[in-house]
């Protein structure tokens, strides 16, 4: 019996010995971060395992030395590692995994005000979050998102820019901070740079007639900007984090600072950043007056003060000074000096949610903000006109001074519904007032002439007018969003609608208001006249959306969405004065709302490591605001006008792809026809064919090499008073490392070359500024970020 107790121990060691436990950590390649929730299947027998929340794993008693392990993630390639354990080198096994094509696909989105995921969504959306912008550094929001098909950069200079999304920009287009929405001038475009690009984690961007949801100005499109938070923790933490960078082509250097802090029931954060820039460098020279600074401070304290319950206090201030405005078409005469000597935007929200406050009641969610915009532009024209009087006059406009101030102040009540496990609702009702303040004074010297053209007499001028009546623009609106999962949710039936009510309110406007003749100032002088008489209006708009997403497999996925989307005029439209001198721009305080009907059609195939899609759009508008040429007073002028319609149409294709060796490629190209019905020709402001080509290379664990490829063909179909543009092609370069542990805190670094070739070109969308001709040459950038 001993002996048989003596064998059978034998055989049990025997065993052990040949017994093997295998550990490791799975990993994200491009950020060298862990993946928790990774899932680890011995292939021999099946046995399985998942990483924990530090990513690492460990399977016991394995008893082949030879192993091969199936790792998979959601959103990441799954990948097949073959081990021998008789190496002990392979014990401990670091496994990375590359991020998918799918990953991107399901991408939950908040801009349907719904969370939702991306791939079923039936409107056409893209999204852009804190990693990539960490990884491109761009400049501003606008920068940012465009390249993605359709949408396309428009400036004022370097730090003043817009996007164009599918031929239709500024006025067409509601921006959005998180849900809150800036309503500023759009003459310039100013409004998405009014963000700190380093305060941002994901840009949402529908690229489609959004009025259902959004109501008045989103017959283009709408962009949510959402901000960085603080996250609750079961214990108490906080984490810095330092940002610096610098960039060559315009000396500008940056530094942002944001502490991270919380615990179970509460949490903040605060982010300051700082920028400075000189004037750009193009291949042709100095982009004189492209100078800026900015400042922003940002904060925001979430509480949970019972369960399923939170409150939410939001602040920003965002500041600039000395922005620089080059050139001077159409809004300022050529060759003017054209600088924001001020821009403050303030933003206060505060925010209760409650979820799962009712069985079928899945959110409740209750919003109060303000914001407040101010502008302090000075234009120093070097504008001087001749009187044939006796004496002759010769008239010097020494500058130009207008300030402004946007108020707005909104509410948003939303709820969200679960009718059952197949049927989604969304209703709400929200509303918001914008109040416009604005003046201008000019100062003049008059030199009075003799025959010889000698000065007599020099006479200094004051003139103070209002640009814009003192007005408001209000509006409220009711929406519903219902979304049906039918037929094992091959089939998502989405149908909206919105109700909308808009009251526009301003004064009498008498201009000048005043004169300063050399000191002595006089009231209601006899030259003023009525600009503006008071109005008093109401409309009533609707808009729907019925939109239908179809799986037939799991690759692929079909895409249909129609809109009916509005626009009421803004205040500036229908009472701007502008005098640049040799012509008057002037609003209509009678004009029409636009509408649009668009059409949007999609296809795309997913797989694990390869997809592409296709978008084709159609976008029907009636009374479409454009400027017409006339007279006032016995002046050149640009009066605002309803055209009947316009047309927009095109198309856009995109792609990518994993190859071996860590490679990767993405393409796209986009496409956009404007015509104007009402005068048969192109509409204005229209971007040429263009598109994008990206080839990257990951490091294993280390950095990620990417080449960006941009092409613009030529523009030739034009308005009559634009300007062709020949097409450029042009070569960006990044690299971008993983994060790497250093003294016990993370860094990461990113460096950039924008331009390579150094090429001088203009970008449609840019040269109606005057001297906007070329943009910024060969740019290098270096970025550094660090956190414990």
């Amino acid at each position: 019996m001993k002996n048989q107790y003596f064998l059978l121990i034998i055989i049990l060691m025997s065993l052990n010995l040949y017994a093997f436990d295998l550990s490791g950590v799975i990993l994200d390649m491009e950020e060298n971060l862990p993946l928790p929730g990774a899932n680890i299947q011995l292939i021999e027998d099946g046995k399985f395992t998942f990483s924990n929340e530090a990513g690492e794993f460990t399977l016991r008693n394995l008893e082949t030395h030879r192993v091969t392990l199936k790792v998979s993630f959601i959103g990441y390639k799954s990948e097949l590692v073959s081990l021998d354990l008789s190496e002990p080198k392979n014990f401990y096994k670091r496994i990375y995994l590359s991020p998918s094509v799918i990953k991107f696909e399901a991408v939950r989105v908040t801009i349907t005000k719904s969370d939702i995921k991306l791939s079923n969504s039936s409107l056409p959306i893209v999204t852009y979050d804190d990693n990539q912008i960490e990884r491109t550094q761009p400049l501003t929001v606008s920068d940012a998102i465009a390249g993605n098909p359709g949408i396309t950069l428009a400036s004022d200079g370097i730090w003043g820019k817009t996007v164009s999304i599918r031929g239709l920009s500024k006025n067409n287009i509601v921006t959005l901070i998180d849900g809150n929405r800036i309503s500023t001038a759009t003459n310039l475009a100013a409004g998405l740079s009014l963000i700190d690009i380093h305060d941002i984690e994901k840009i949402e961007t529908i690229k489609s007639g959004a009025s259902s949801l959004y109501g008045s100005g989103a017959t283009g499109g709408v962009i949510n900007v959402i901000t960085k938070k603080a996250a609750y923790n079961d214990r108490f933490y906080i984490k810095p984090s330092l940002k610096i960078g610098f960039n060559t082509v315009n000396a500008m250097h940056y530094e942002n600072l944001s502490f991270l802090t919380g615990s179970k029931f509460w949490n903040m954060k605060l982010a300051v950043q700082n920028r400075i820039a000189d004037d750009a460098k193009t291949p042709k020279g100095t982009l004189e007056n492209s100078q800026f600074k900015d400042k922003n401070i940002s904060a925001n304290f979430n509480l949970r003060p019972l369960e399923n319950h939170e409150i939410s206090f939001h602040f920003q201030t965002f500041n600039v000074s000395n922005v620089g405005i080059p050139g001077g078409k159409p809004l300022f005469p050529d060759g003017a000096d054209v600088t924001y000597l001020s821009a403050d935007r303030d933003l206060y929200s505060v925010q209760y949610t409650v979820k799962s406050m009712l069985p079928m009641l899945s959110n409740l969610s209750m919003k109060l903000y303000k914001q407040d915009i101010f502008r302090d532009v000075e234009n120093i024209p070097y504008q001087i006109q001749i009187m044939p009087t006796t004496p002759v006059k010769e008239i010097h406009v020494d500058k130009v001074a207008p300030v402004a101030t946007h108020e707005t102040i909104g509410f948003h009540l939303q709820s969200n519904w679960i009718l059952s496990e197949h049927n989604y609702l969304t209703t709400g009702i929200d509303g918001w007032q914008k109040s416009l303040v604005s003046k201008r004074k000019k100062y003049l010297h008059i030199n009075l002439l003799n025959p010889n053209h000698e000065i007599i007499k020099t006479i200094e001028q004051t003139i103070g007018e209002l640009p814009l009546p003192q007005s408001s623009y209000a509006t409220a609106g009711i929406f519903i969003s219902d979304d049906q999962f039918l037929w094992d949710e091959k089939i998502i039936l989405n149908i909206g609608g919105r109700l909308d009510f808009i009251k526009i309110n301003s004064d009498e406007v008498k201009n000048p208001q005043y004169q300063i003749v050399d000191g002595v100032r006089t009231d209601n002088p006899p030259t003023q006249v009525t600009f503006w008489e008071a109005e008093d209006d109401l409309d009533l708009s609707w808009s729907a959306n019925l939109g239908l997403s179809y799986k037939p497999a799991q690759e692929w996925c079909f895409k249909i969405n129609l809109s009916r989307s509005f626009r009421s005029p803004t205040l500036e439209e229908r009472f701007d004065y502008i005098d640049l001198g040799s012509l008057i721009k002037l609003g209509d305080p009678d004009l029409n709302s636009e509408s649009s009907f668009a059409k949007d059609l999609g296809v795309k195939y997913v797989q694990e490591t390869f997809s592409m899609g296709a978008n084709l759009f159609h976008n029907q508008m009636t009374d479409l605001v454009i400027e017409k040429s006339g007279t006032f007073n016995d002046r050149n002028a640009l009066i605002k006008t309803n055209a009947g319609s316009a047309l927009l149409y095109g198309y856009e294709l995109f792609g990518s792809t994993y190859l071996p060796f860590n490679f990767s490629l993405s393409a796209n190209i986009a496409y956009v026809y404007g015509q104007d019905n009402e005068l048969d020709q192109p509409l204005a402001t229209i971007p040429p064919l263009n598109g994008q080509f990206f080839i990257n290379y990951r490091i294993r664990g280390w950095a990620t090499v990417s080449l960006e490829t941009n092409f613009f063909a030529d523009q030739t179909r034009i308005a009559d008073w634009e300007v062709e543009t020949p097409g450029y092609t042009t070569y960006n370069f990044y690299l971008y490392t993983s994060k790497f542990q250093f003294l016990n805190t993370s860094h990461q670094l990113s460096f950039r070359v924008d331009n390579i070739s150094d090429k001088a070109f203009r970008n449609h969308l840019s040269t109606n500024r005057g001297a906007m001709q070329f943009e910024p040459g060969r740019n290098f950038s270096v970025n550094w970020q660090t956190e414990l």
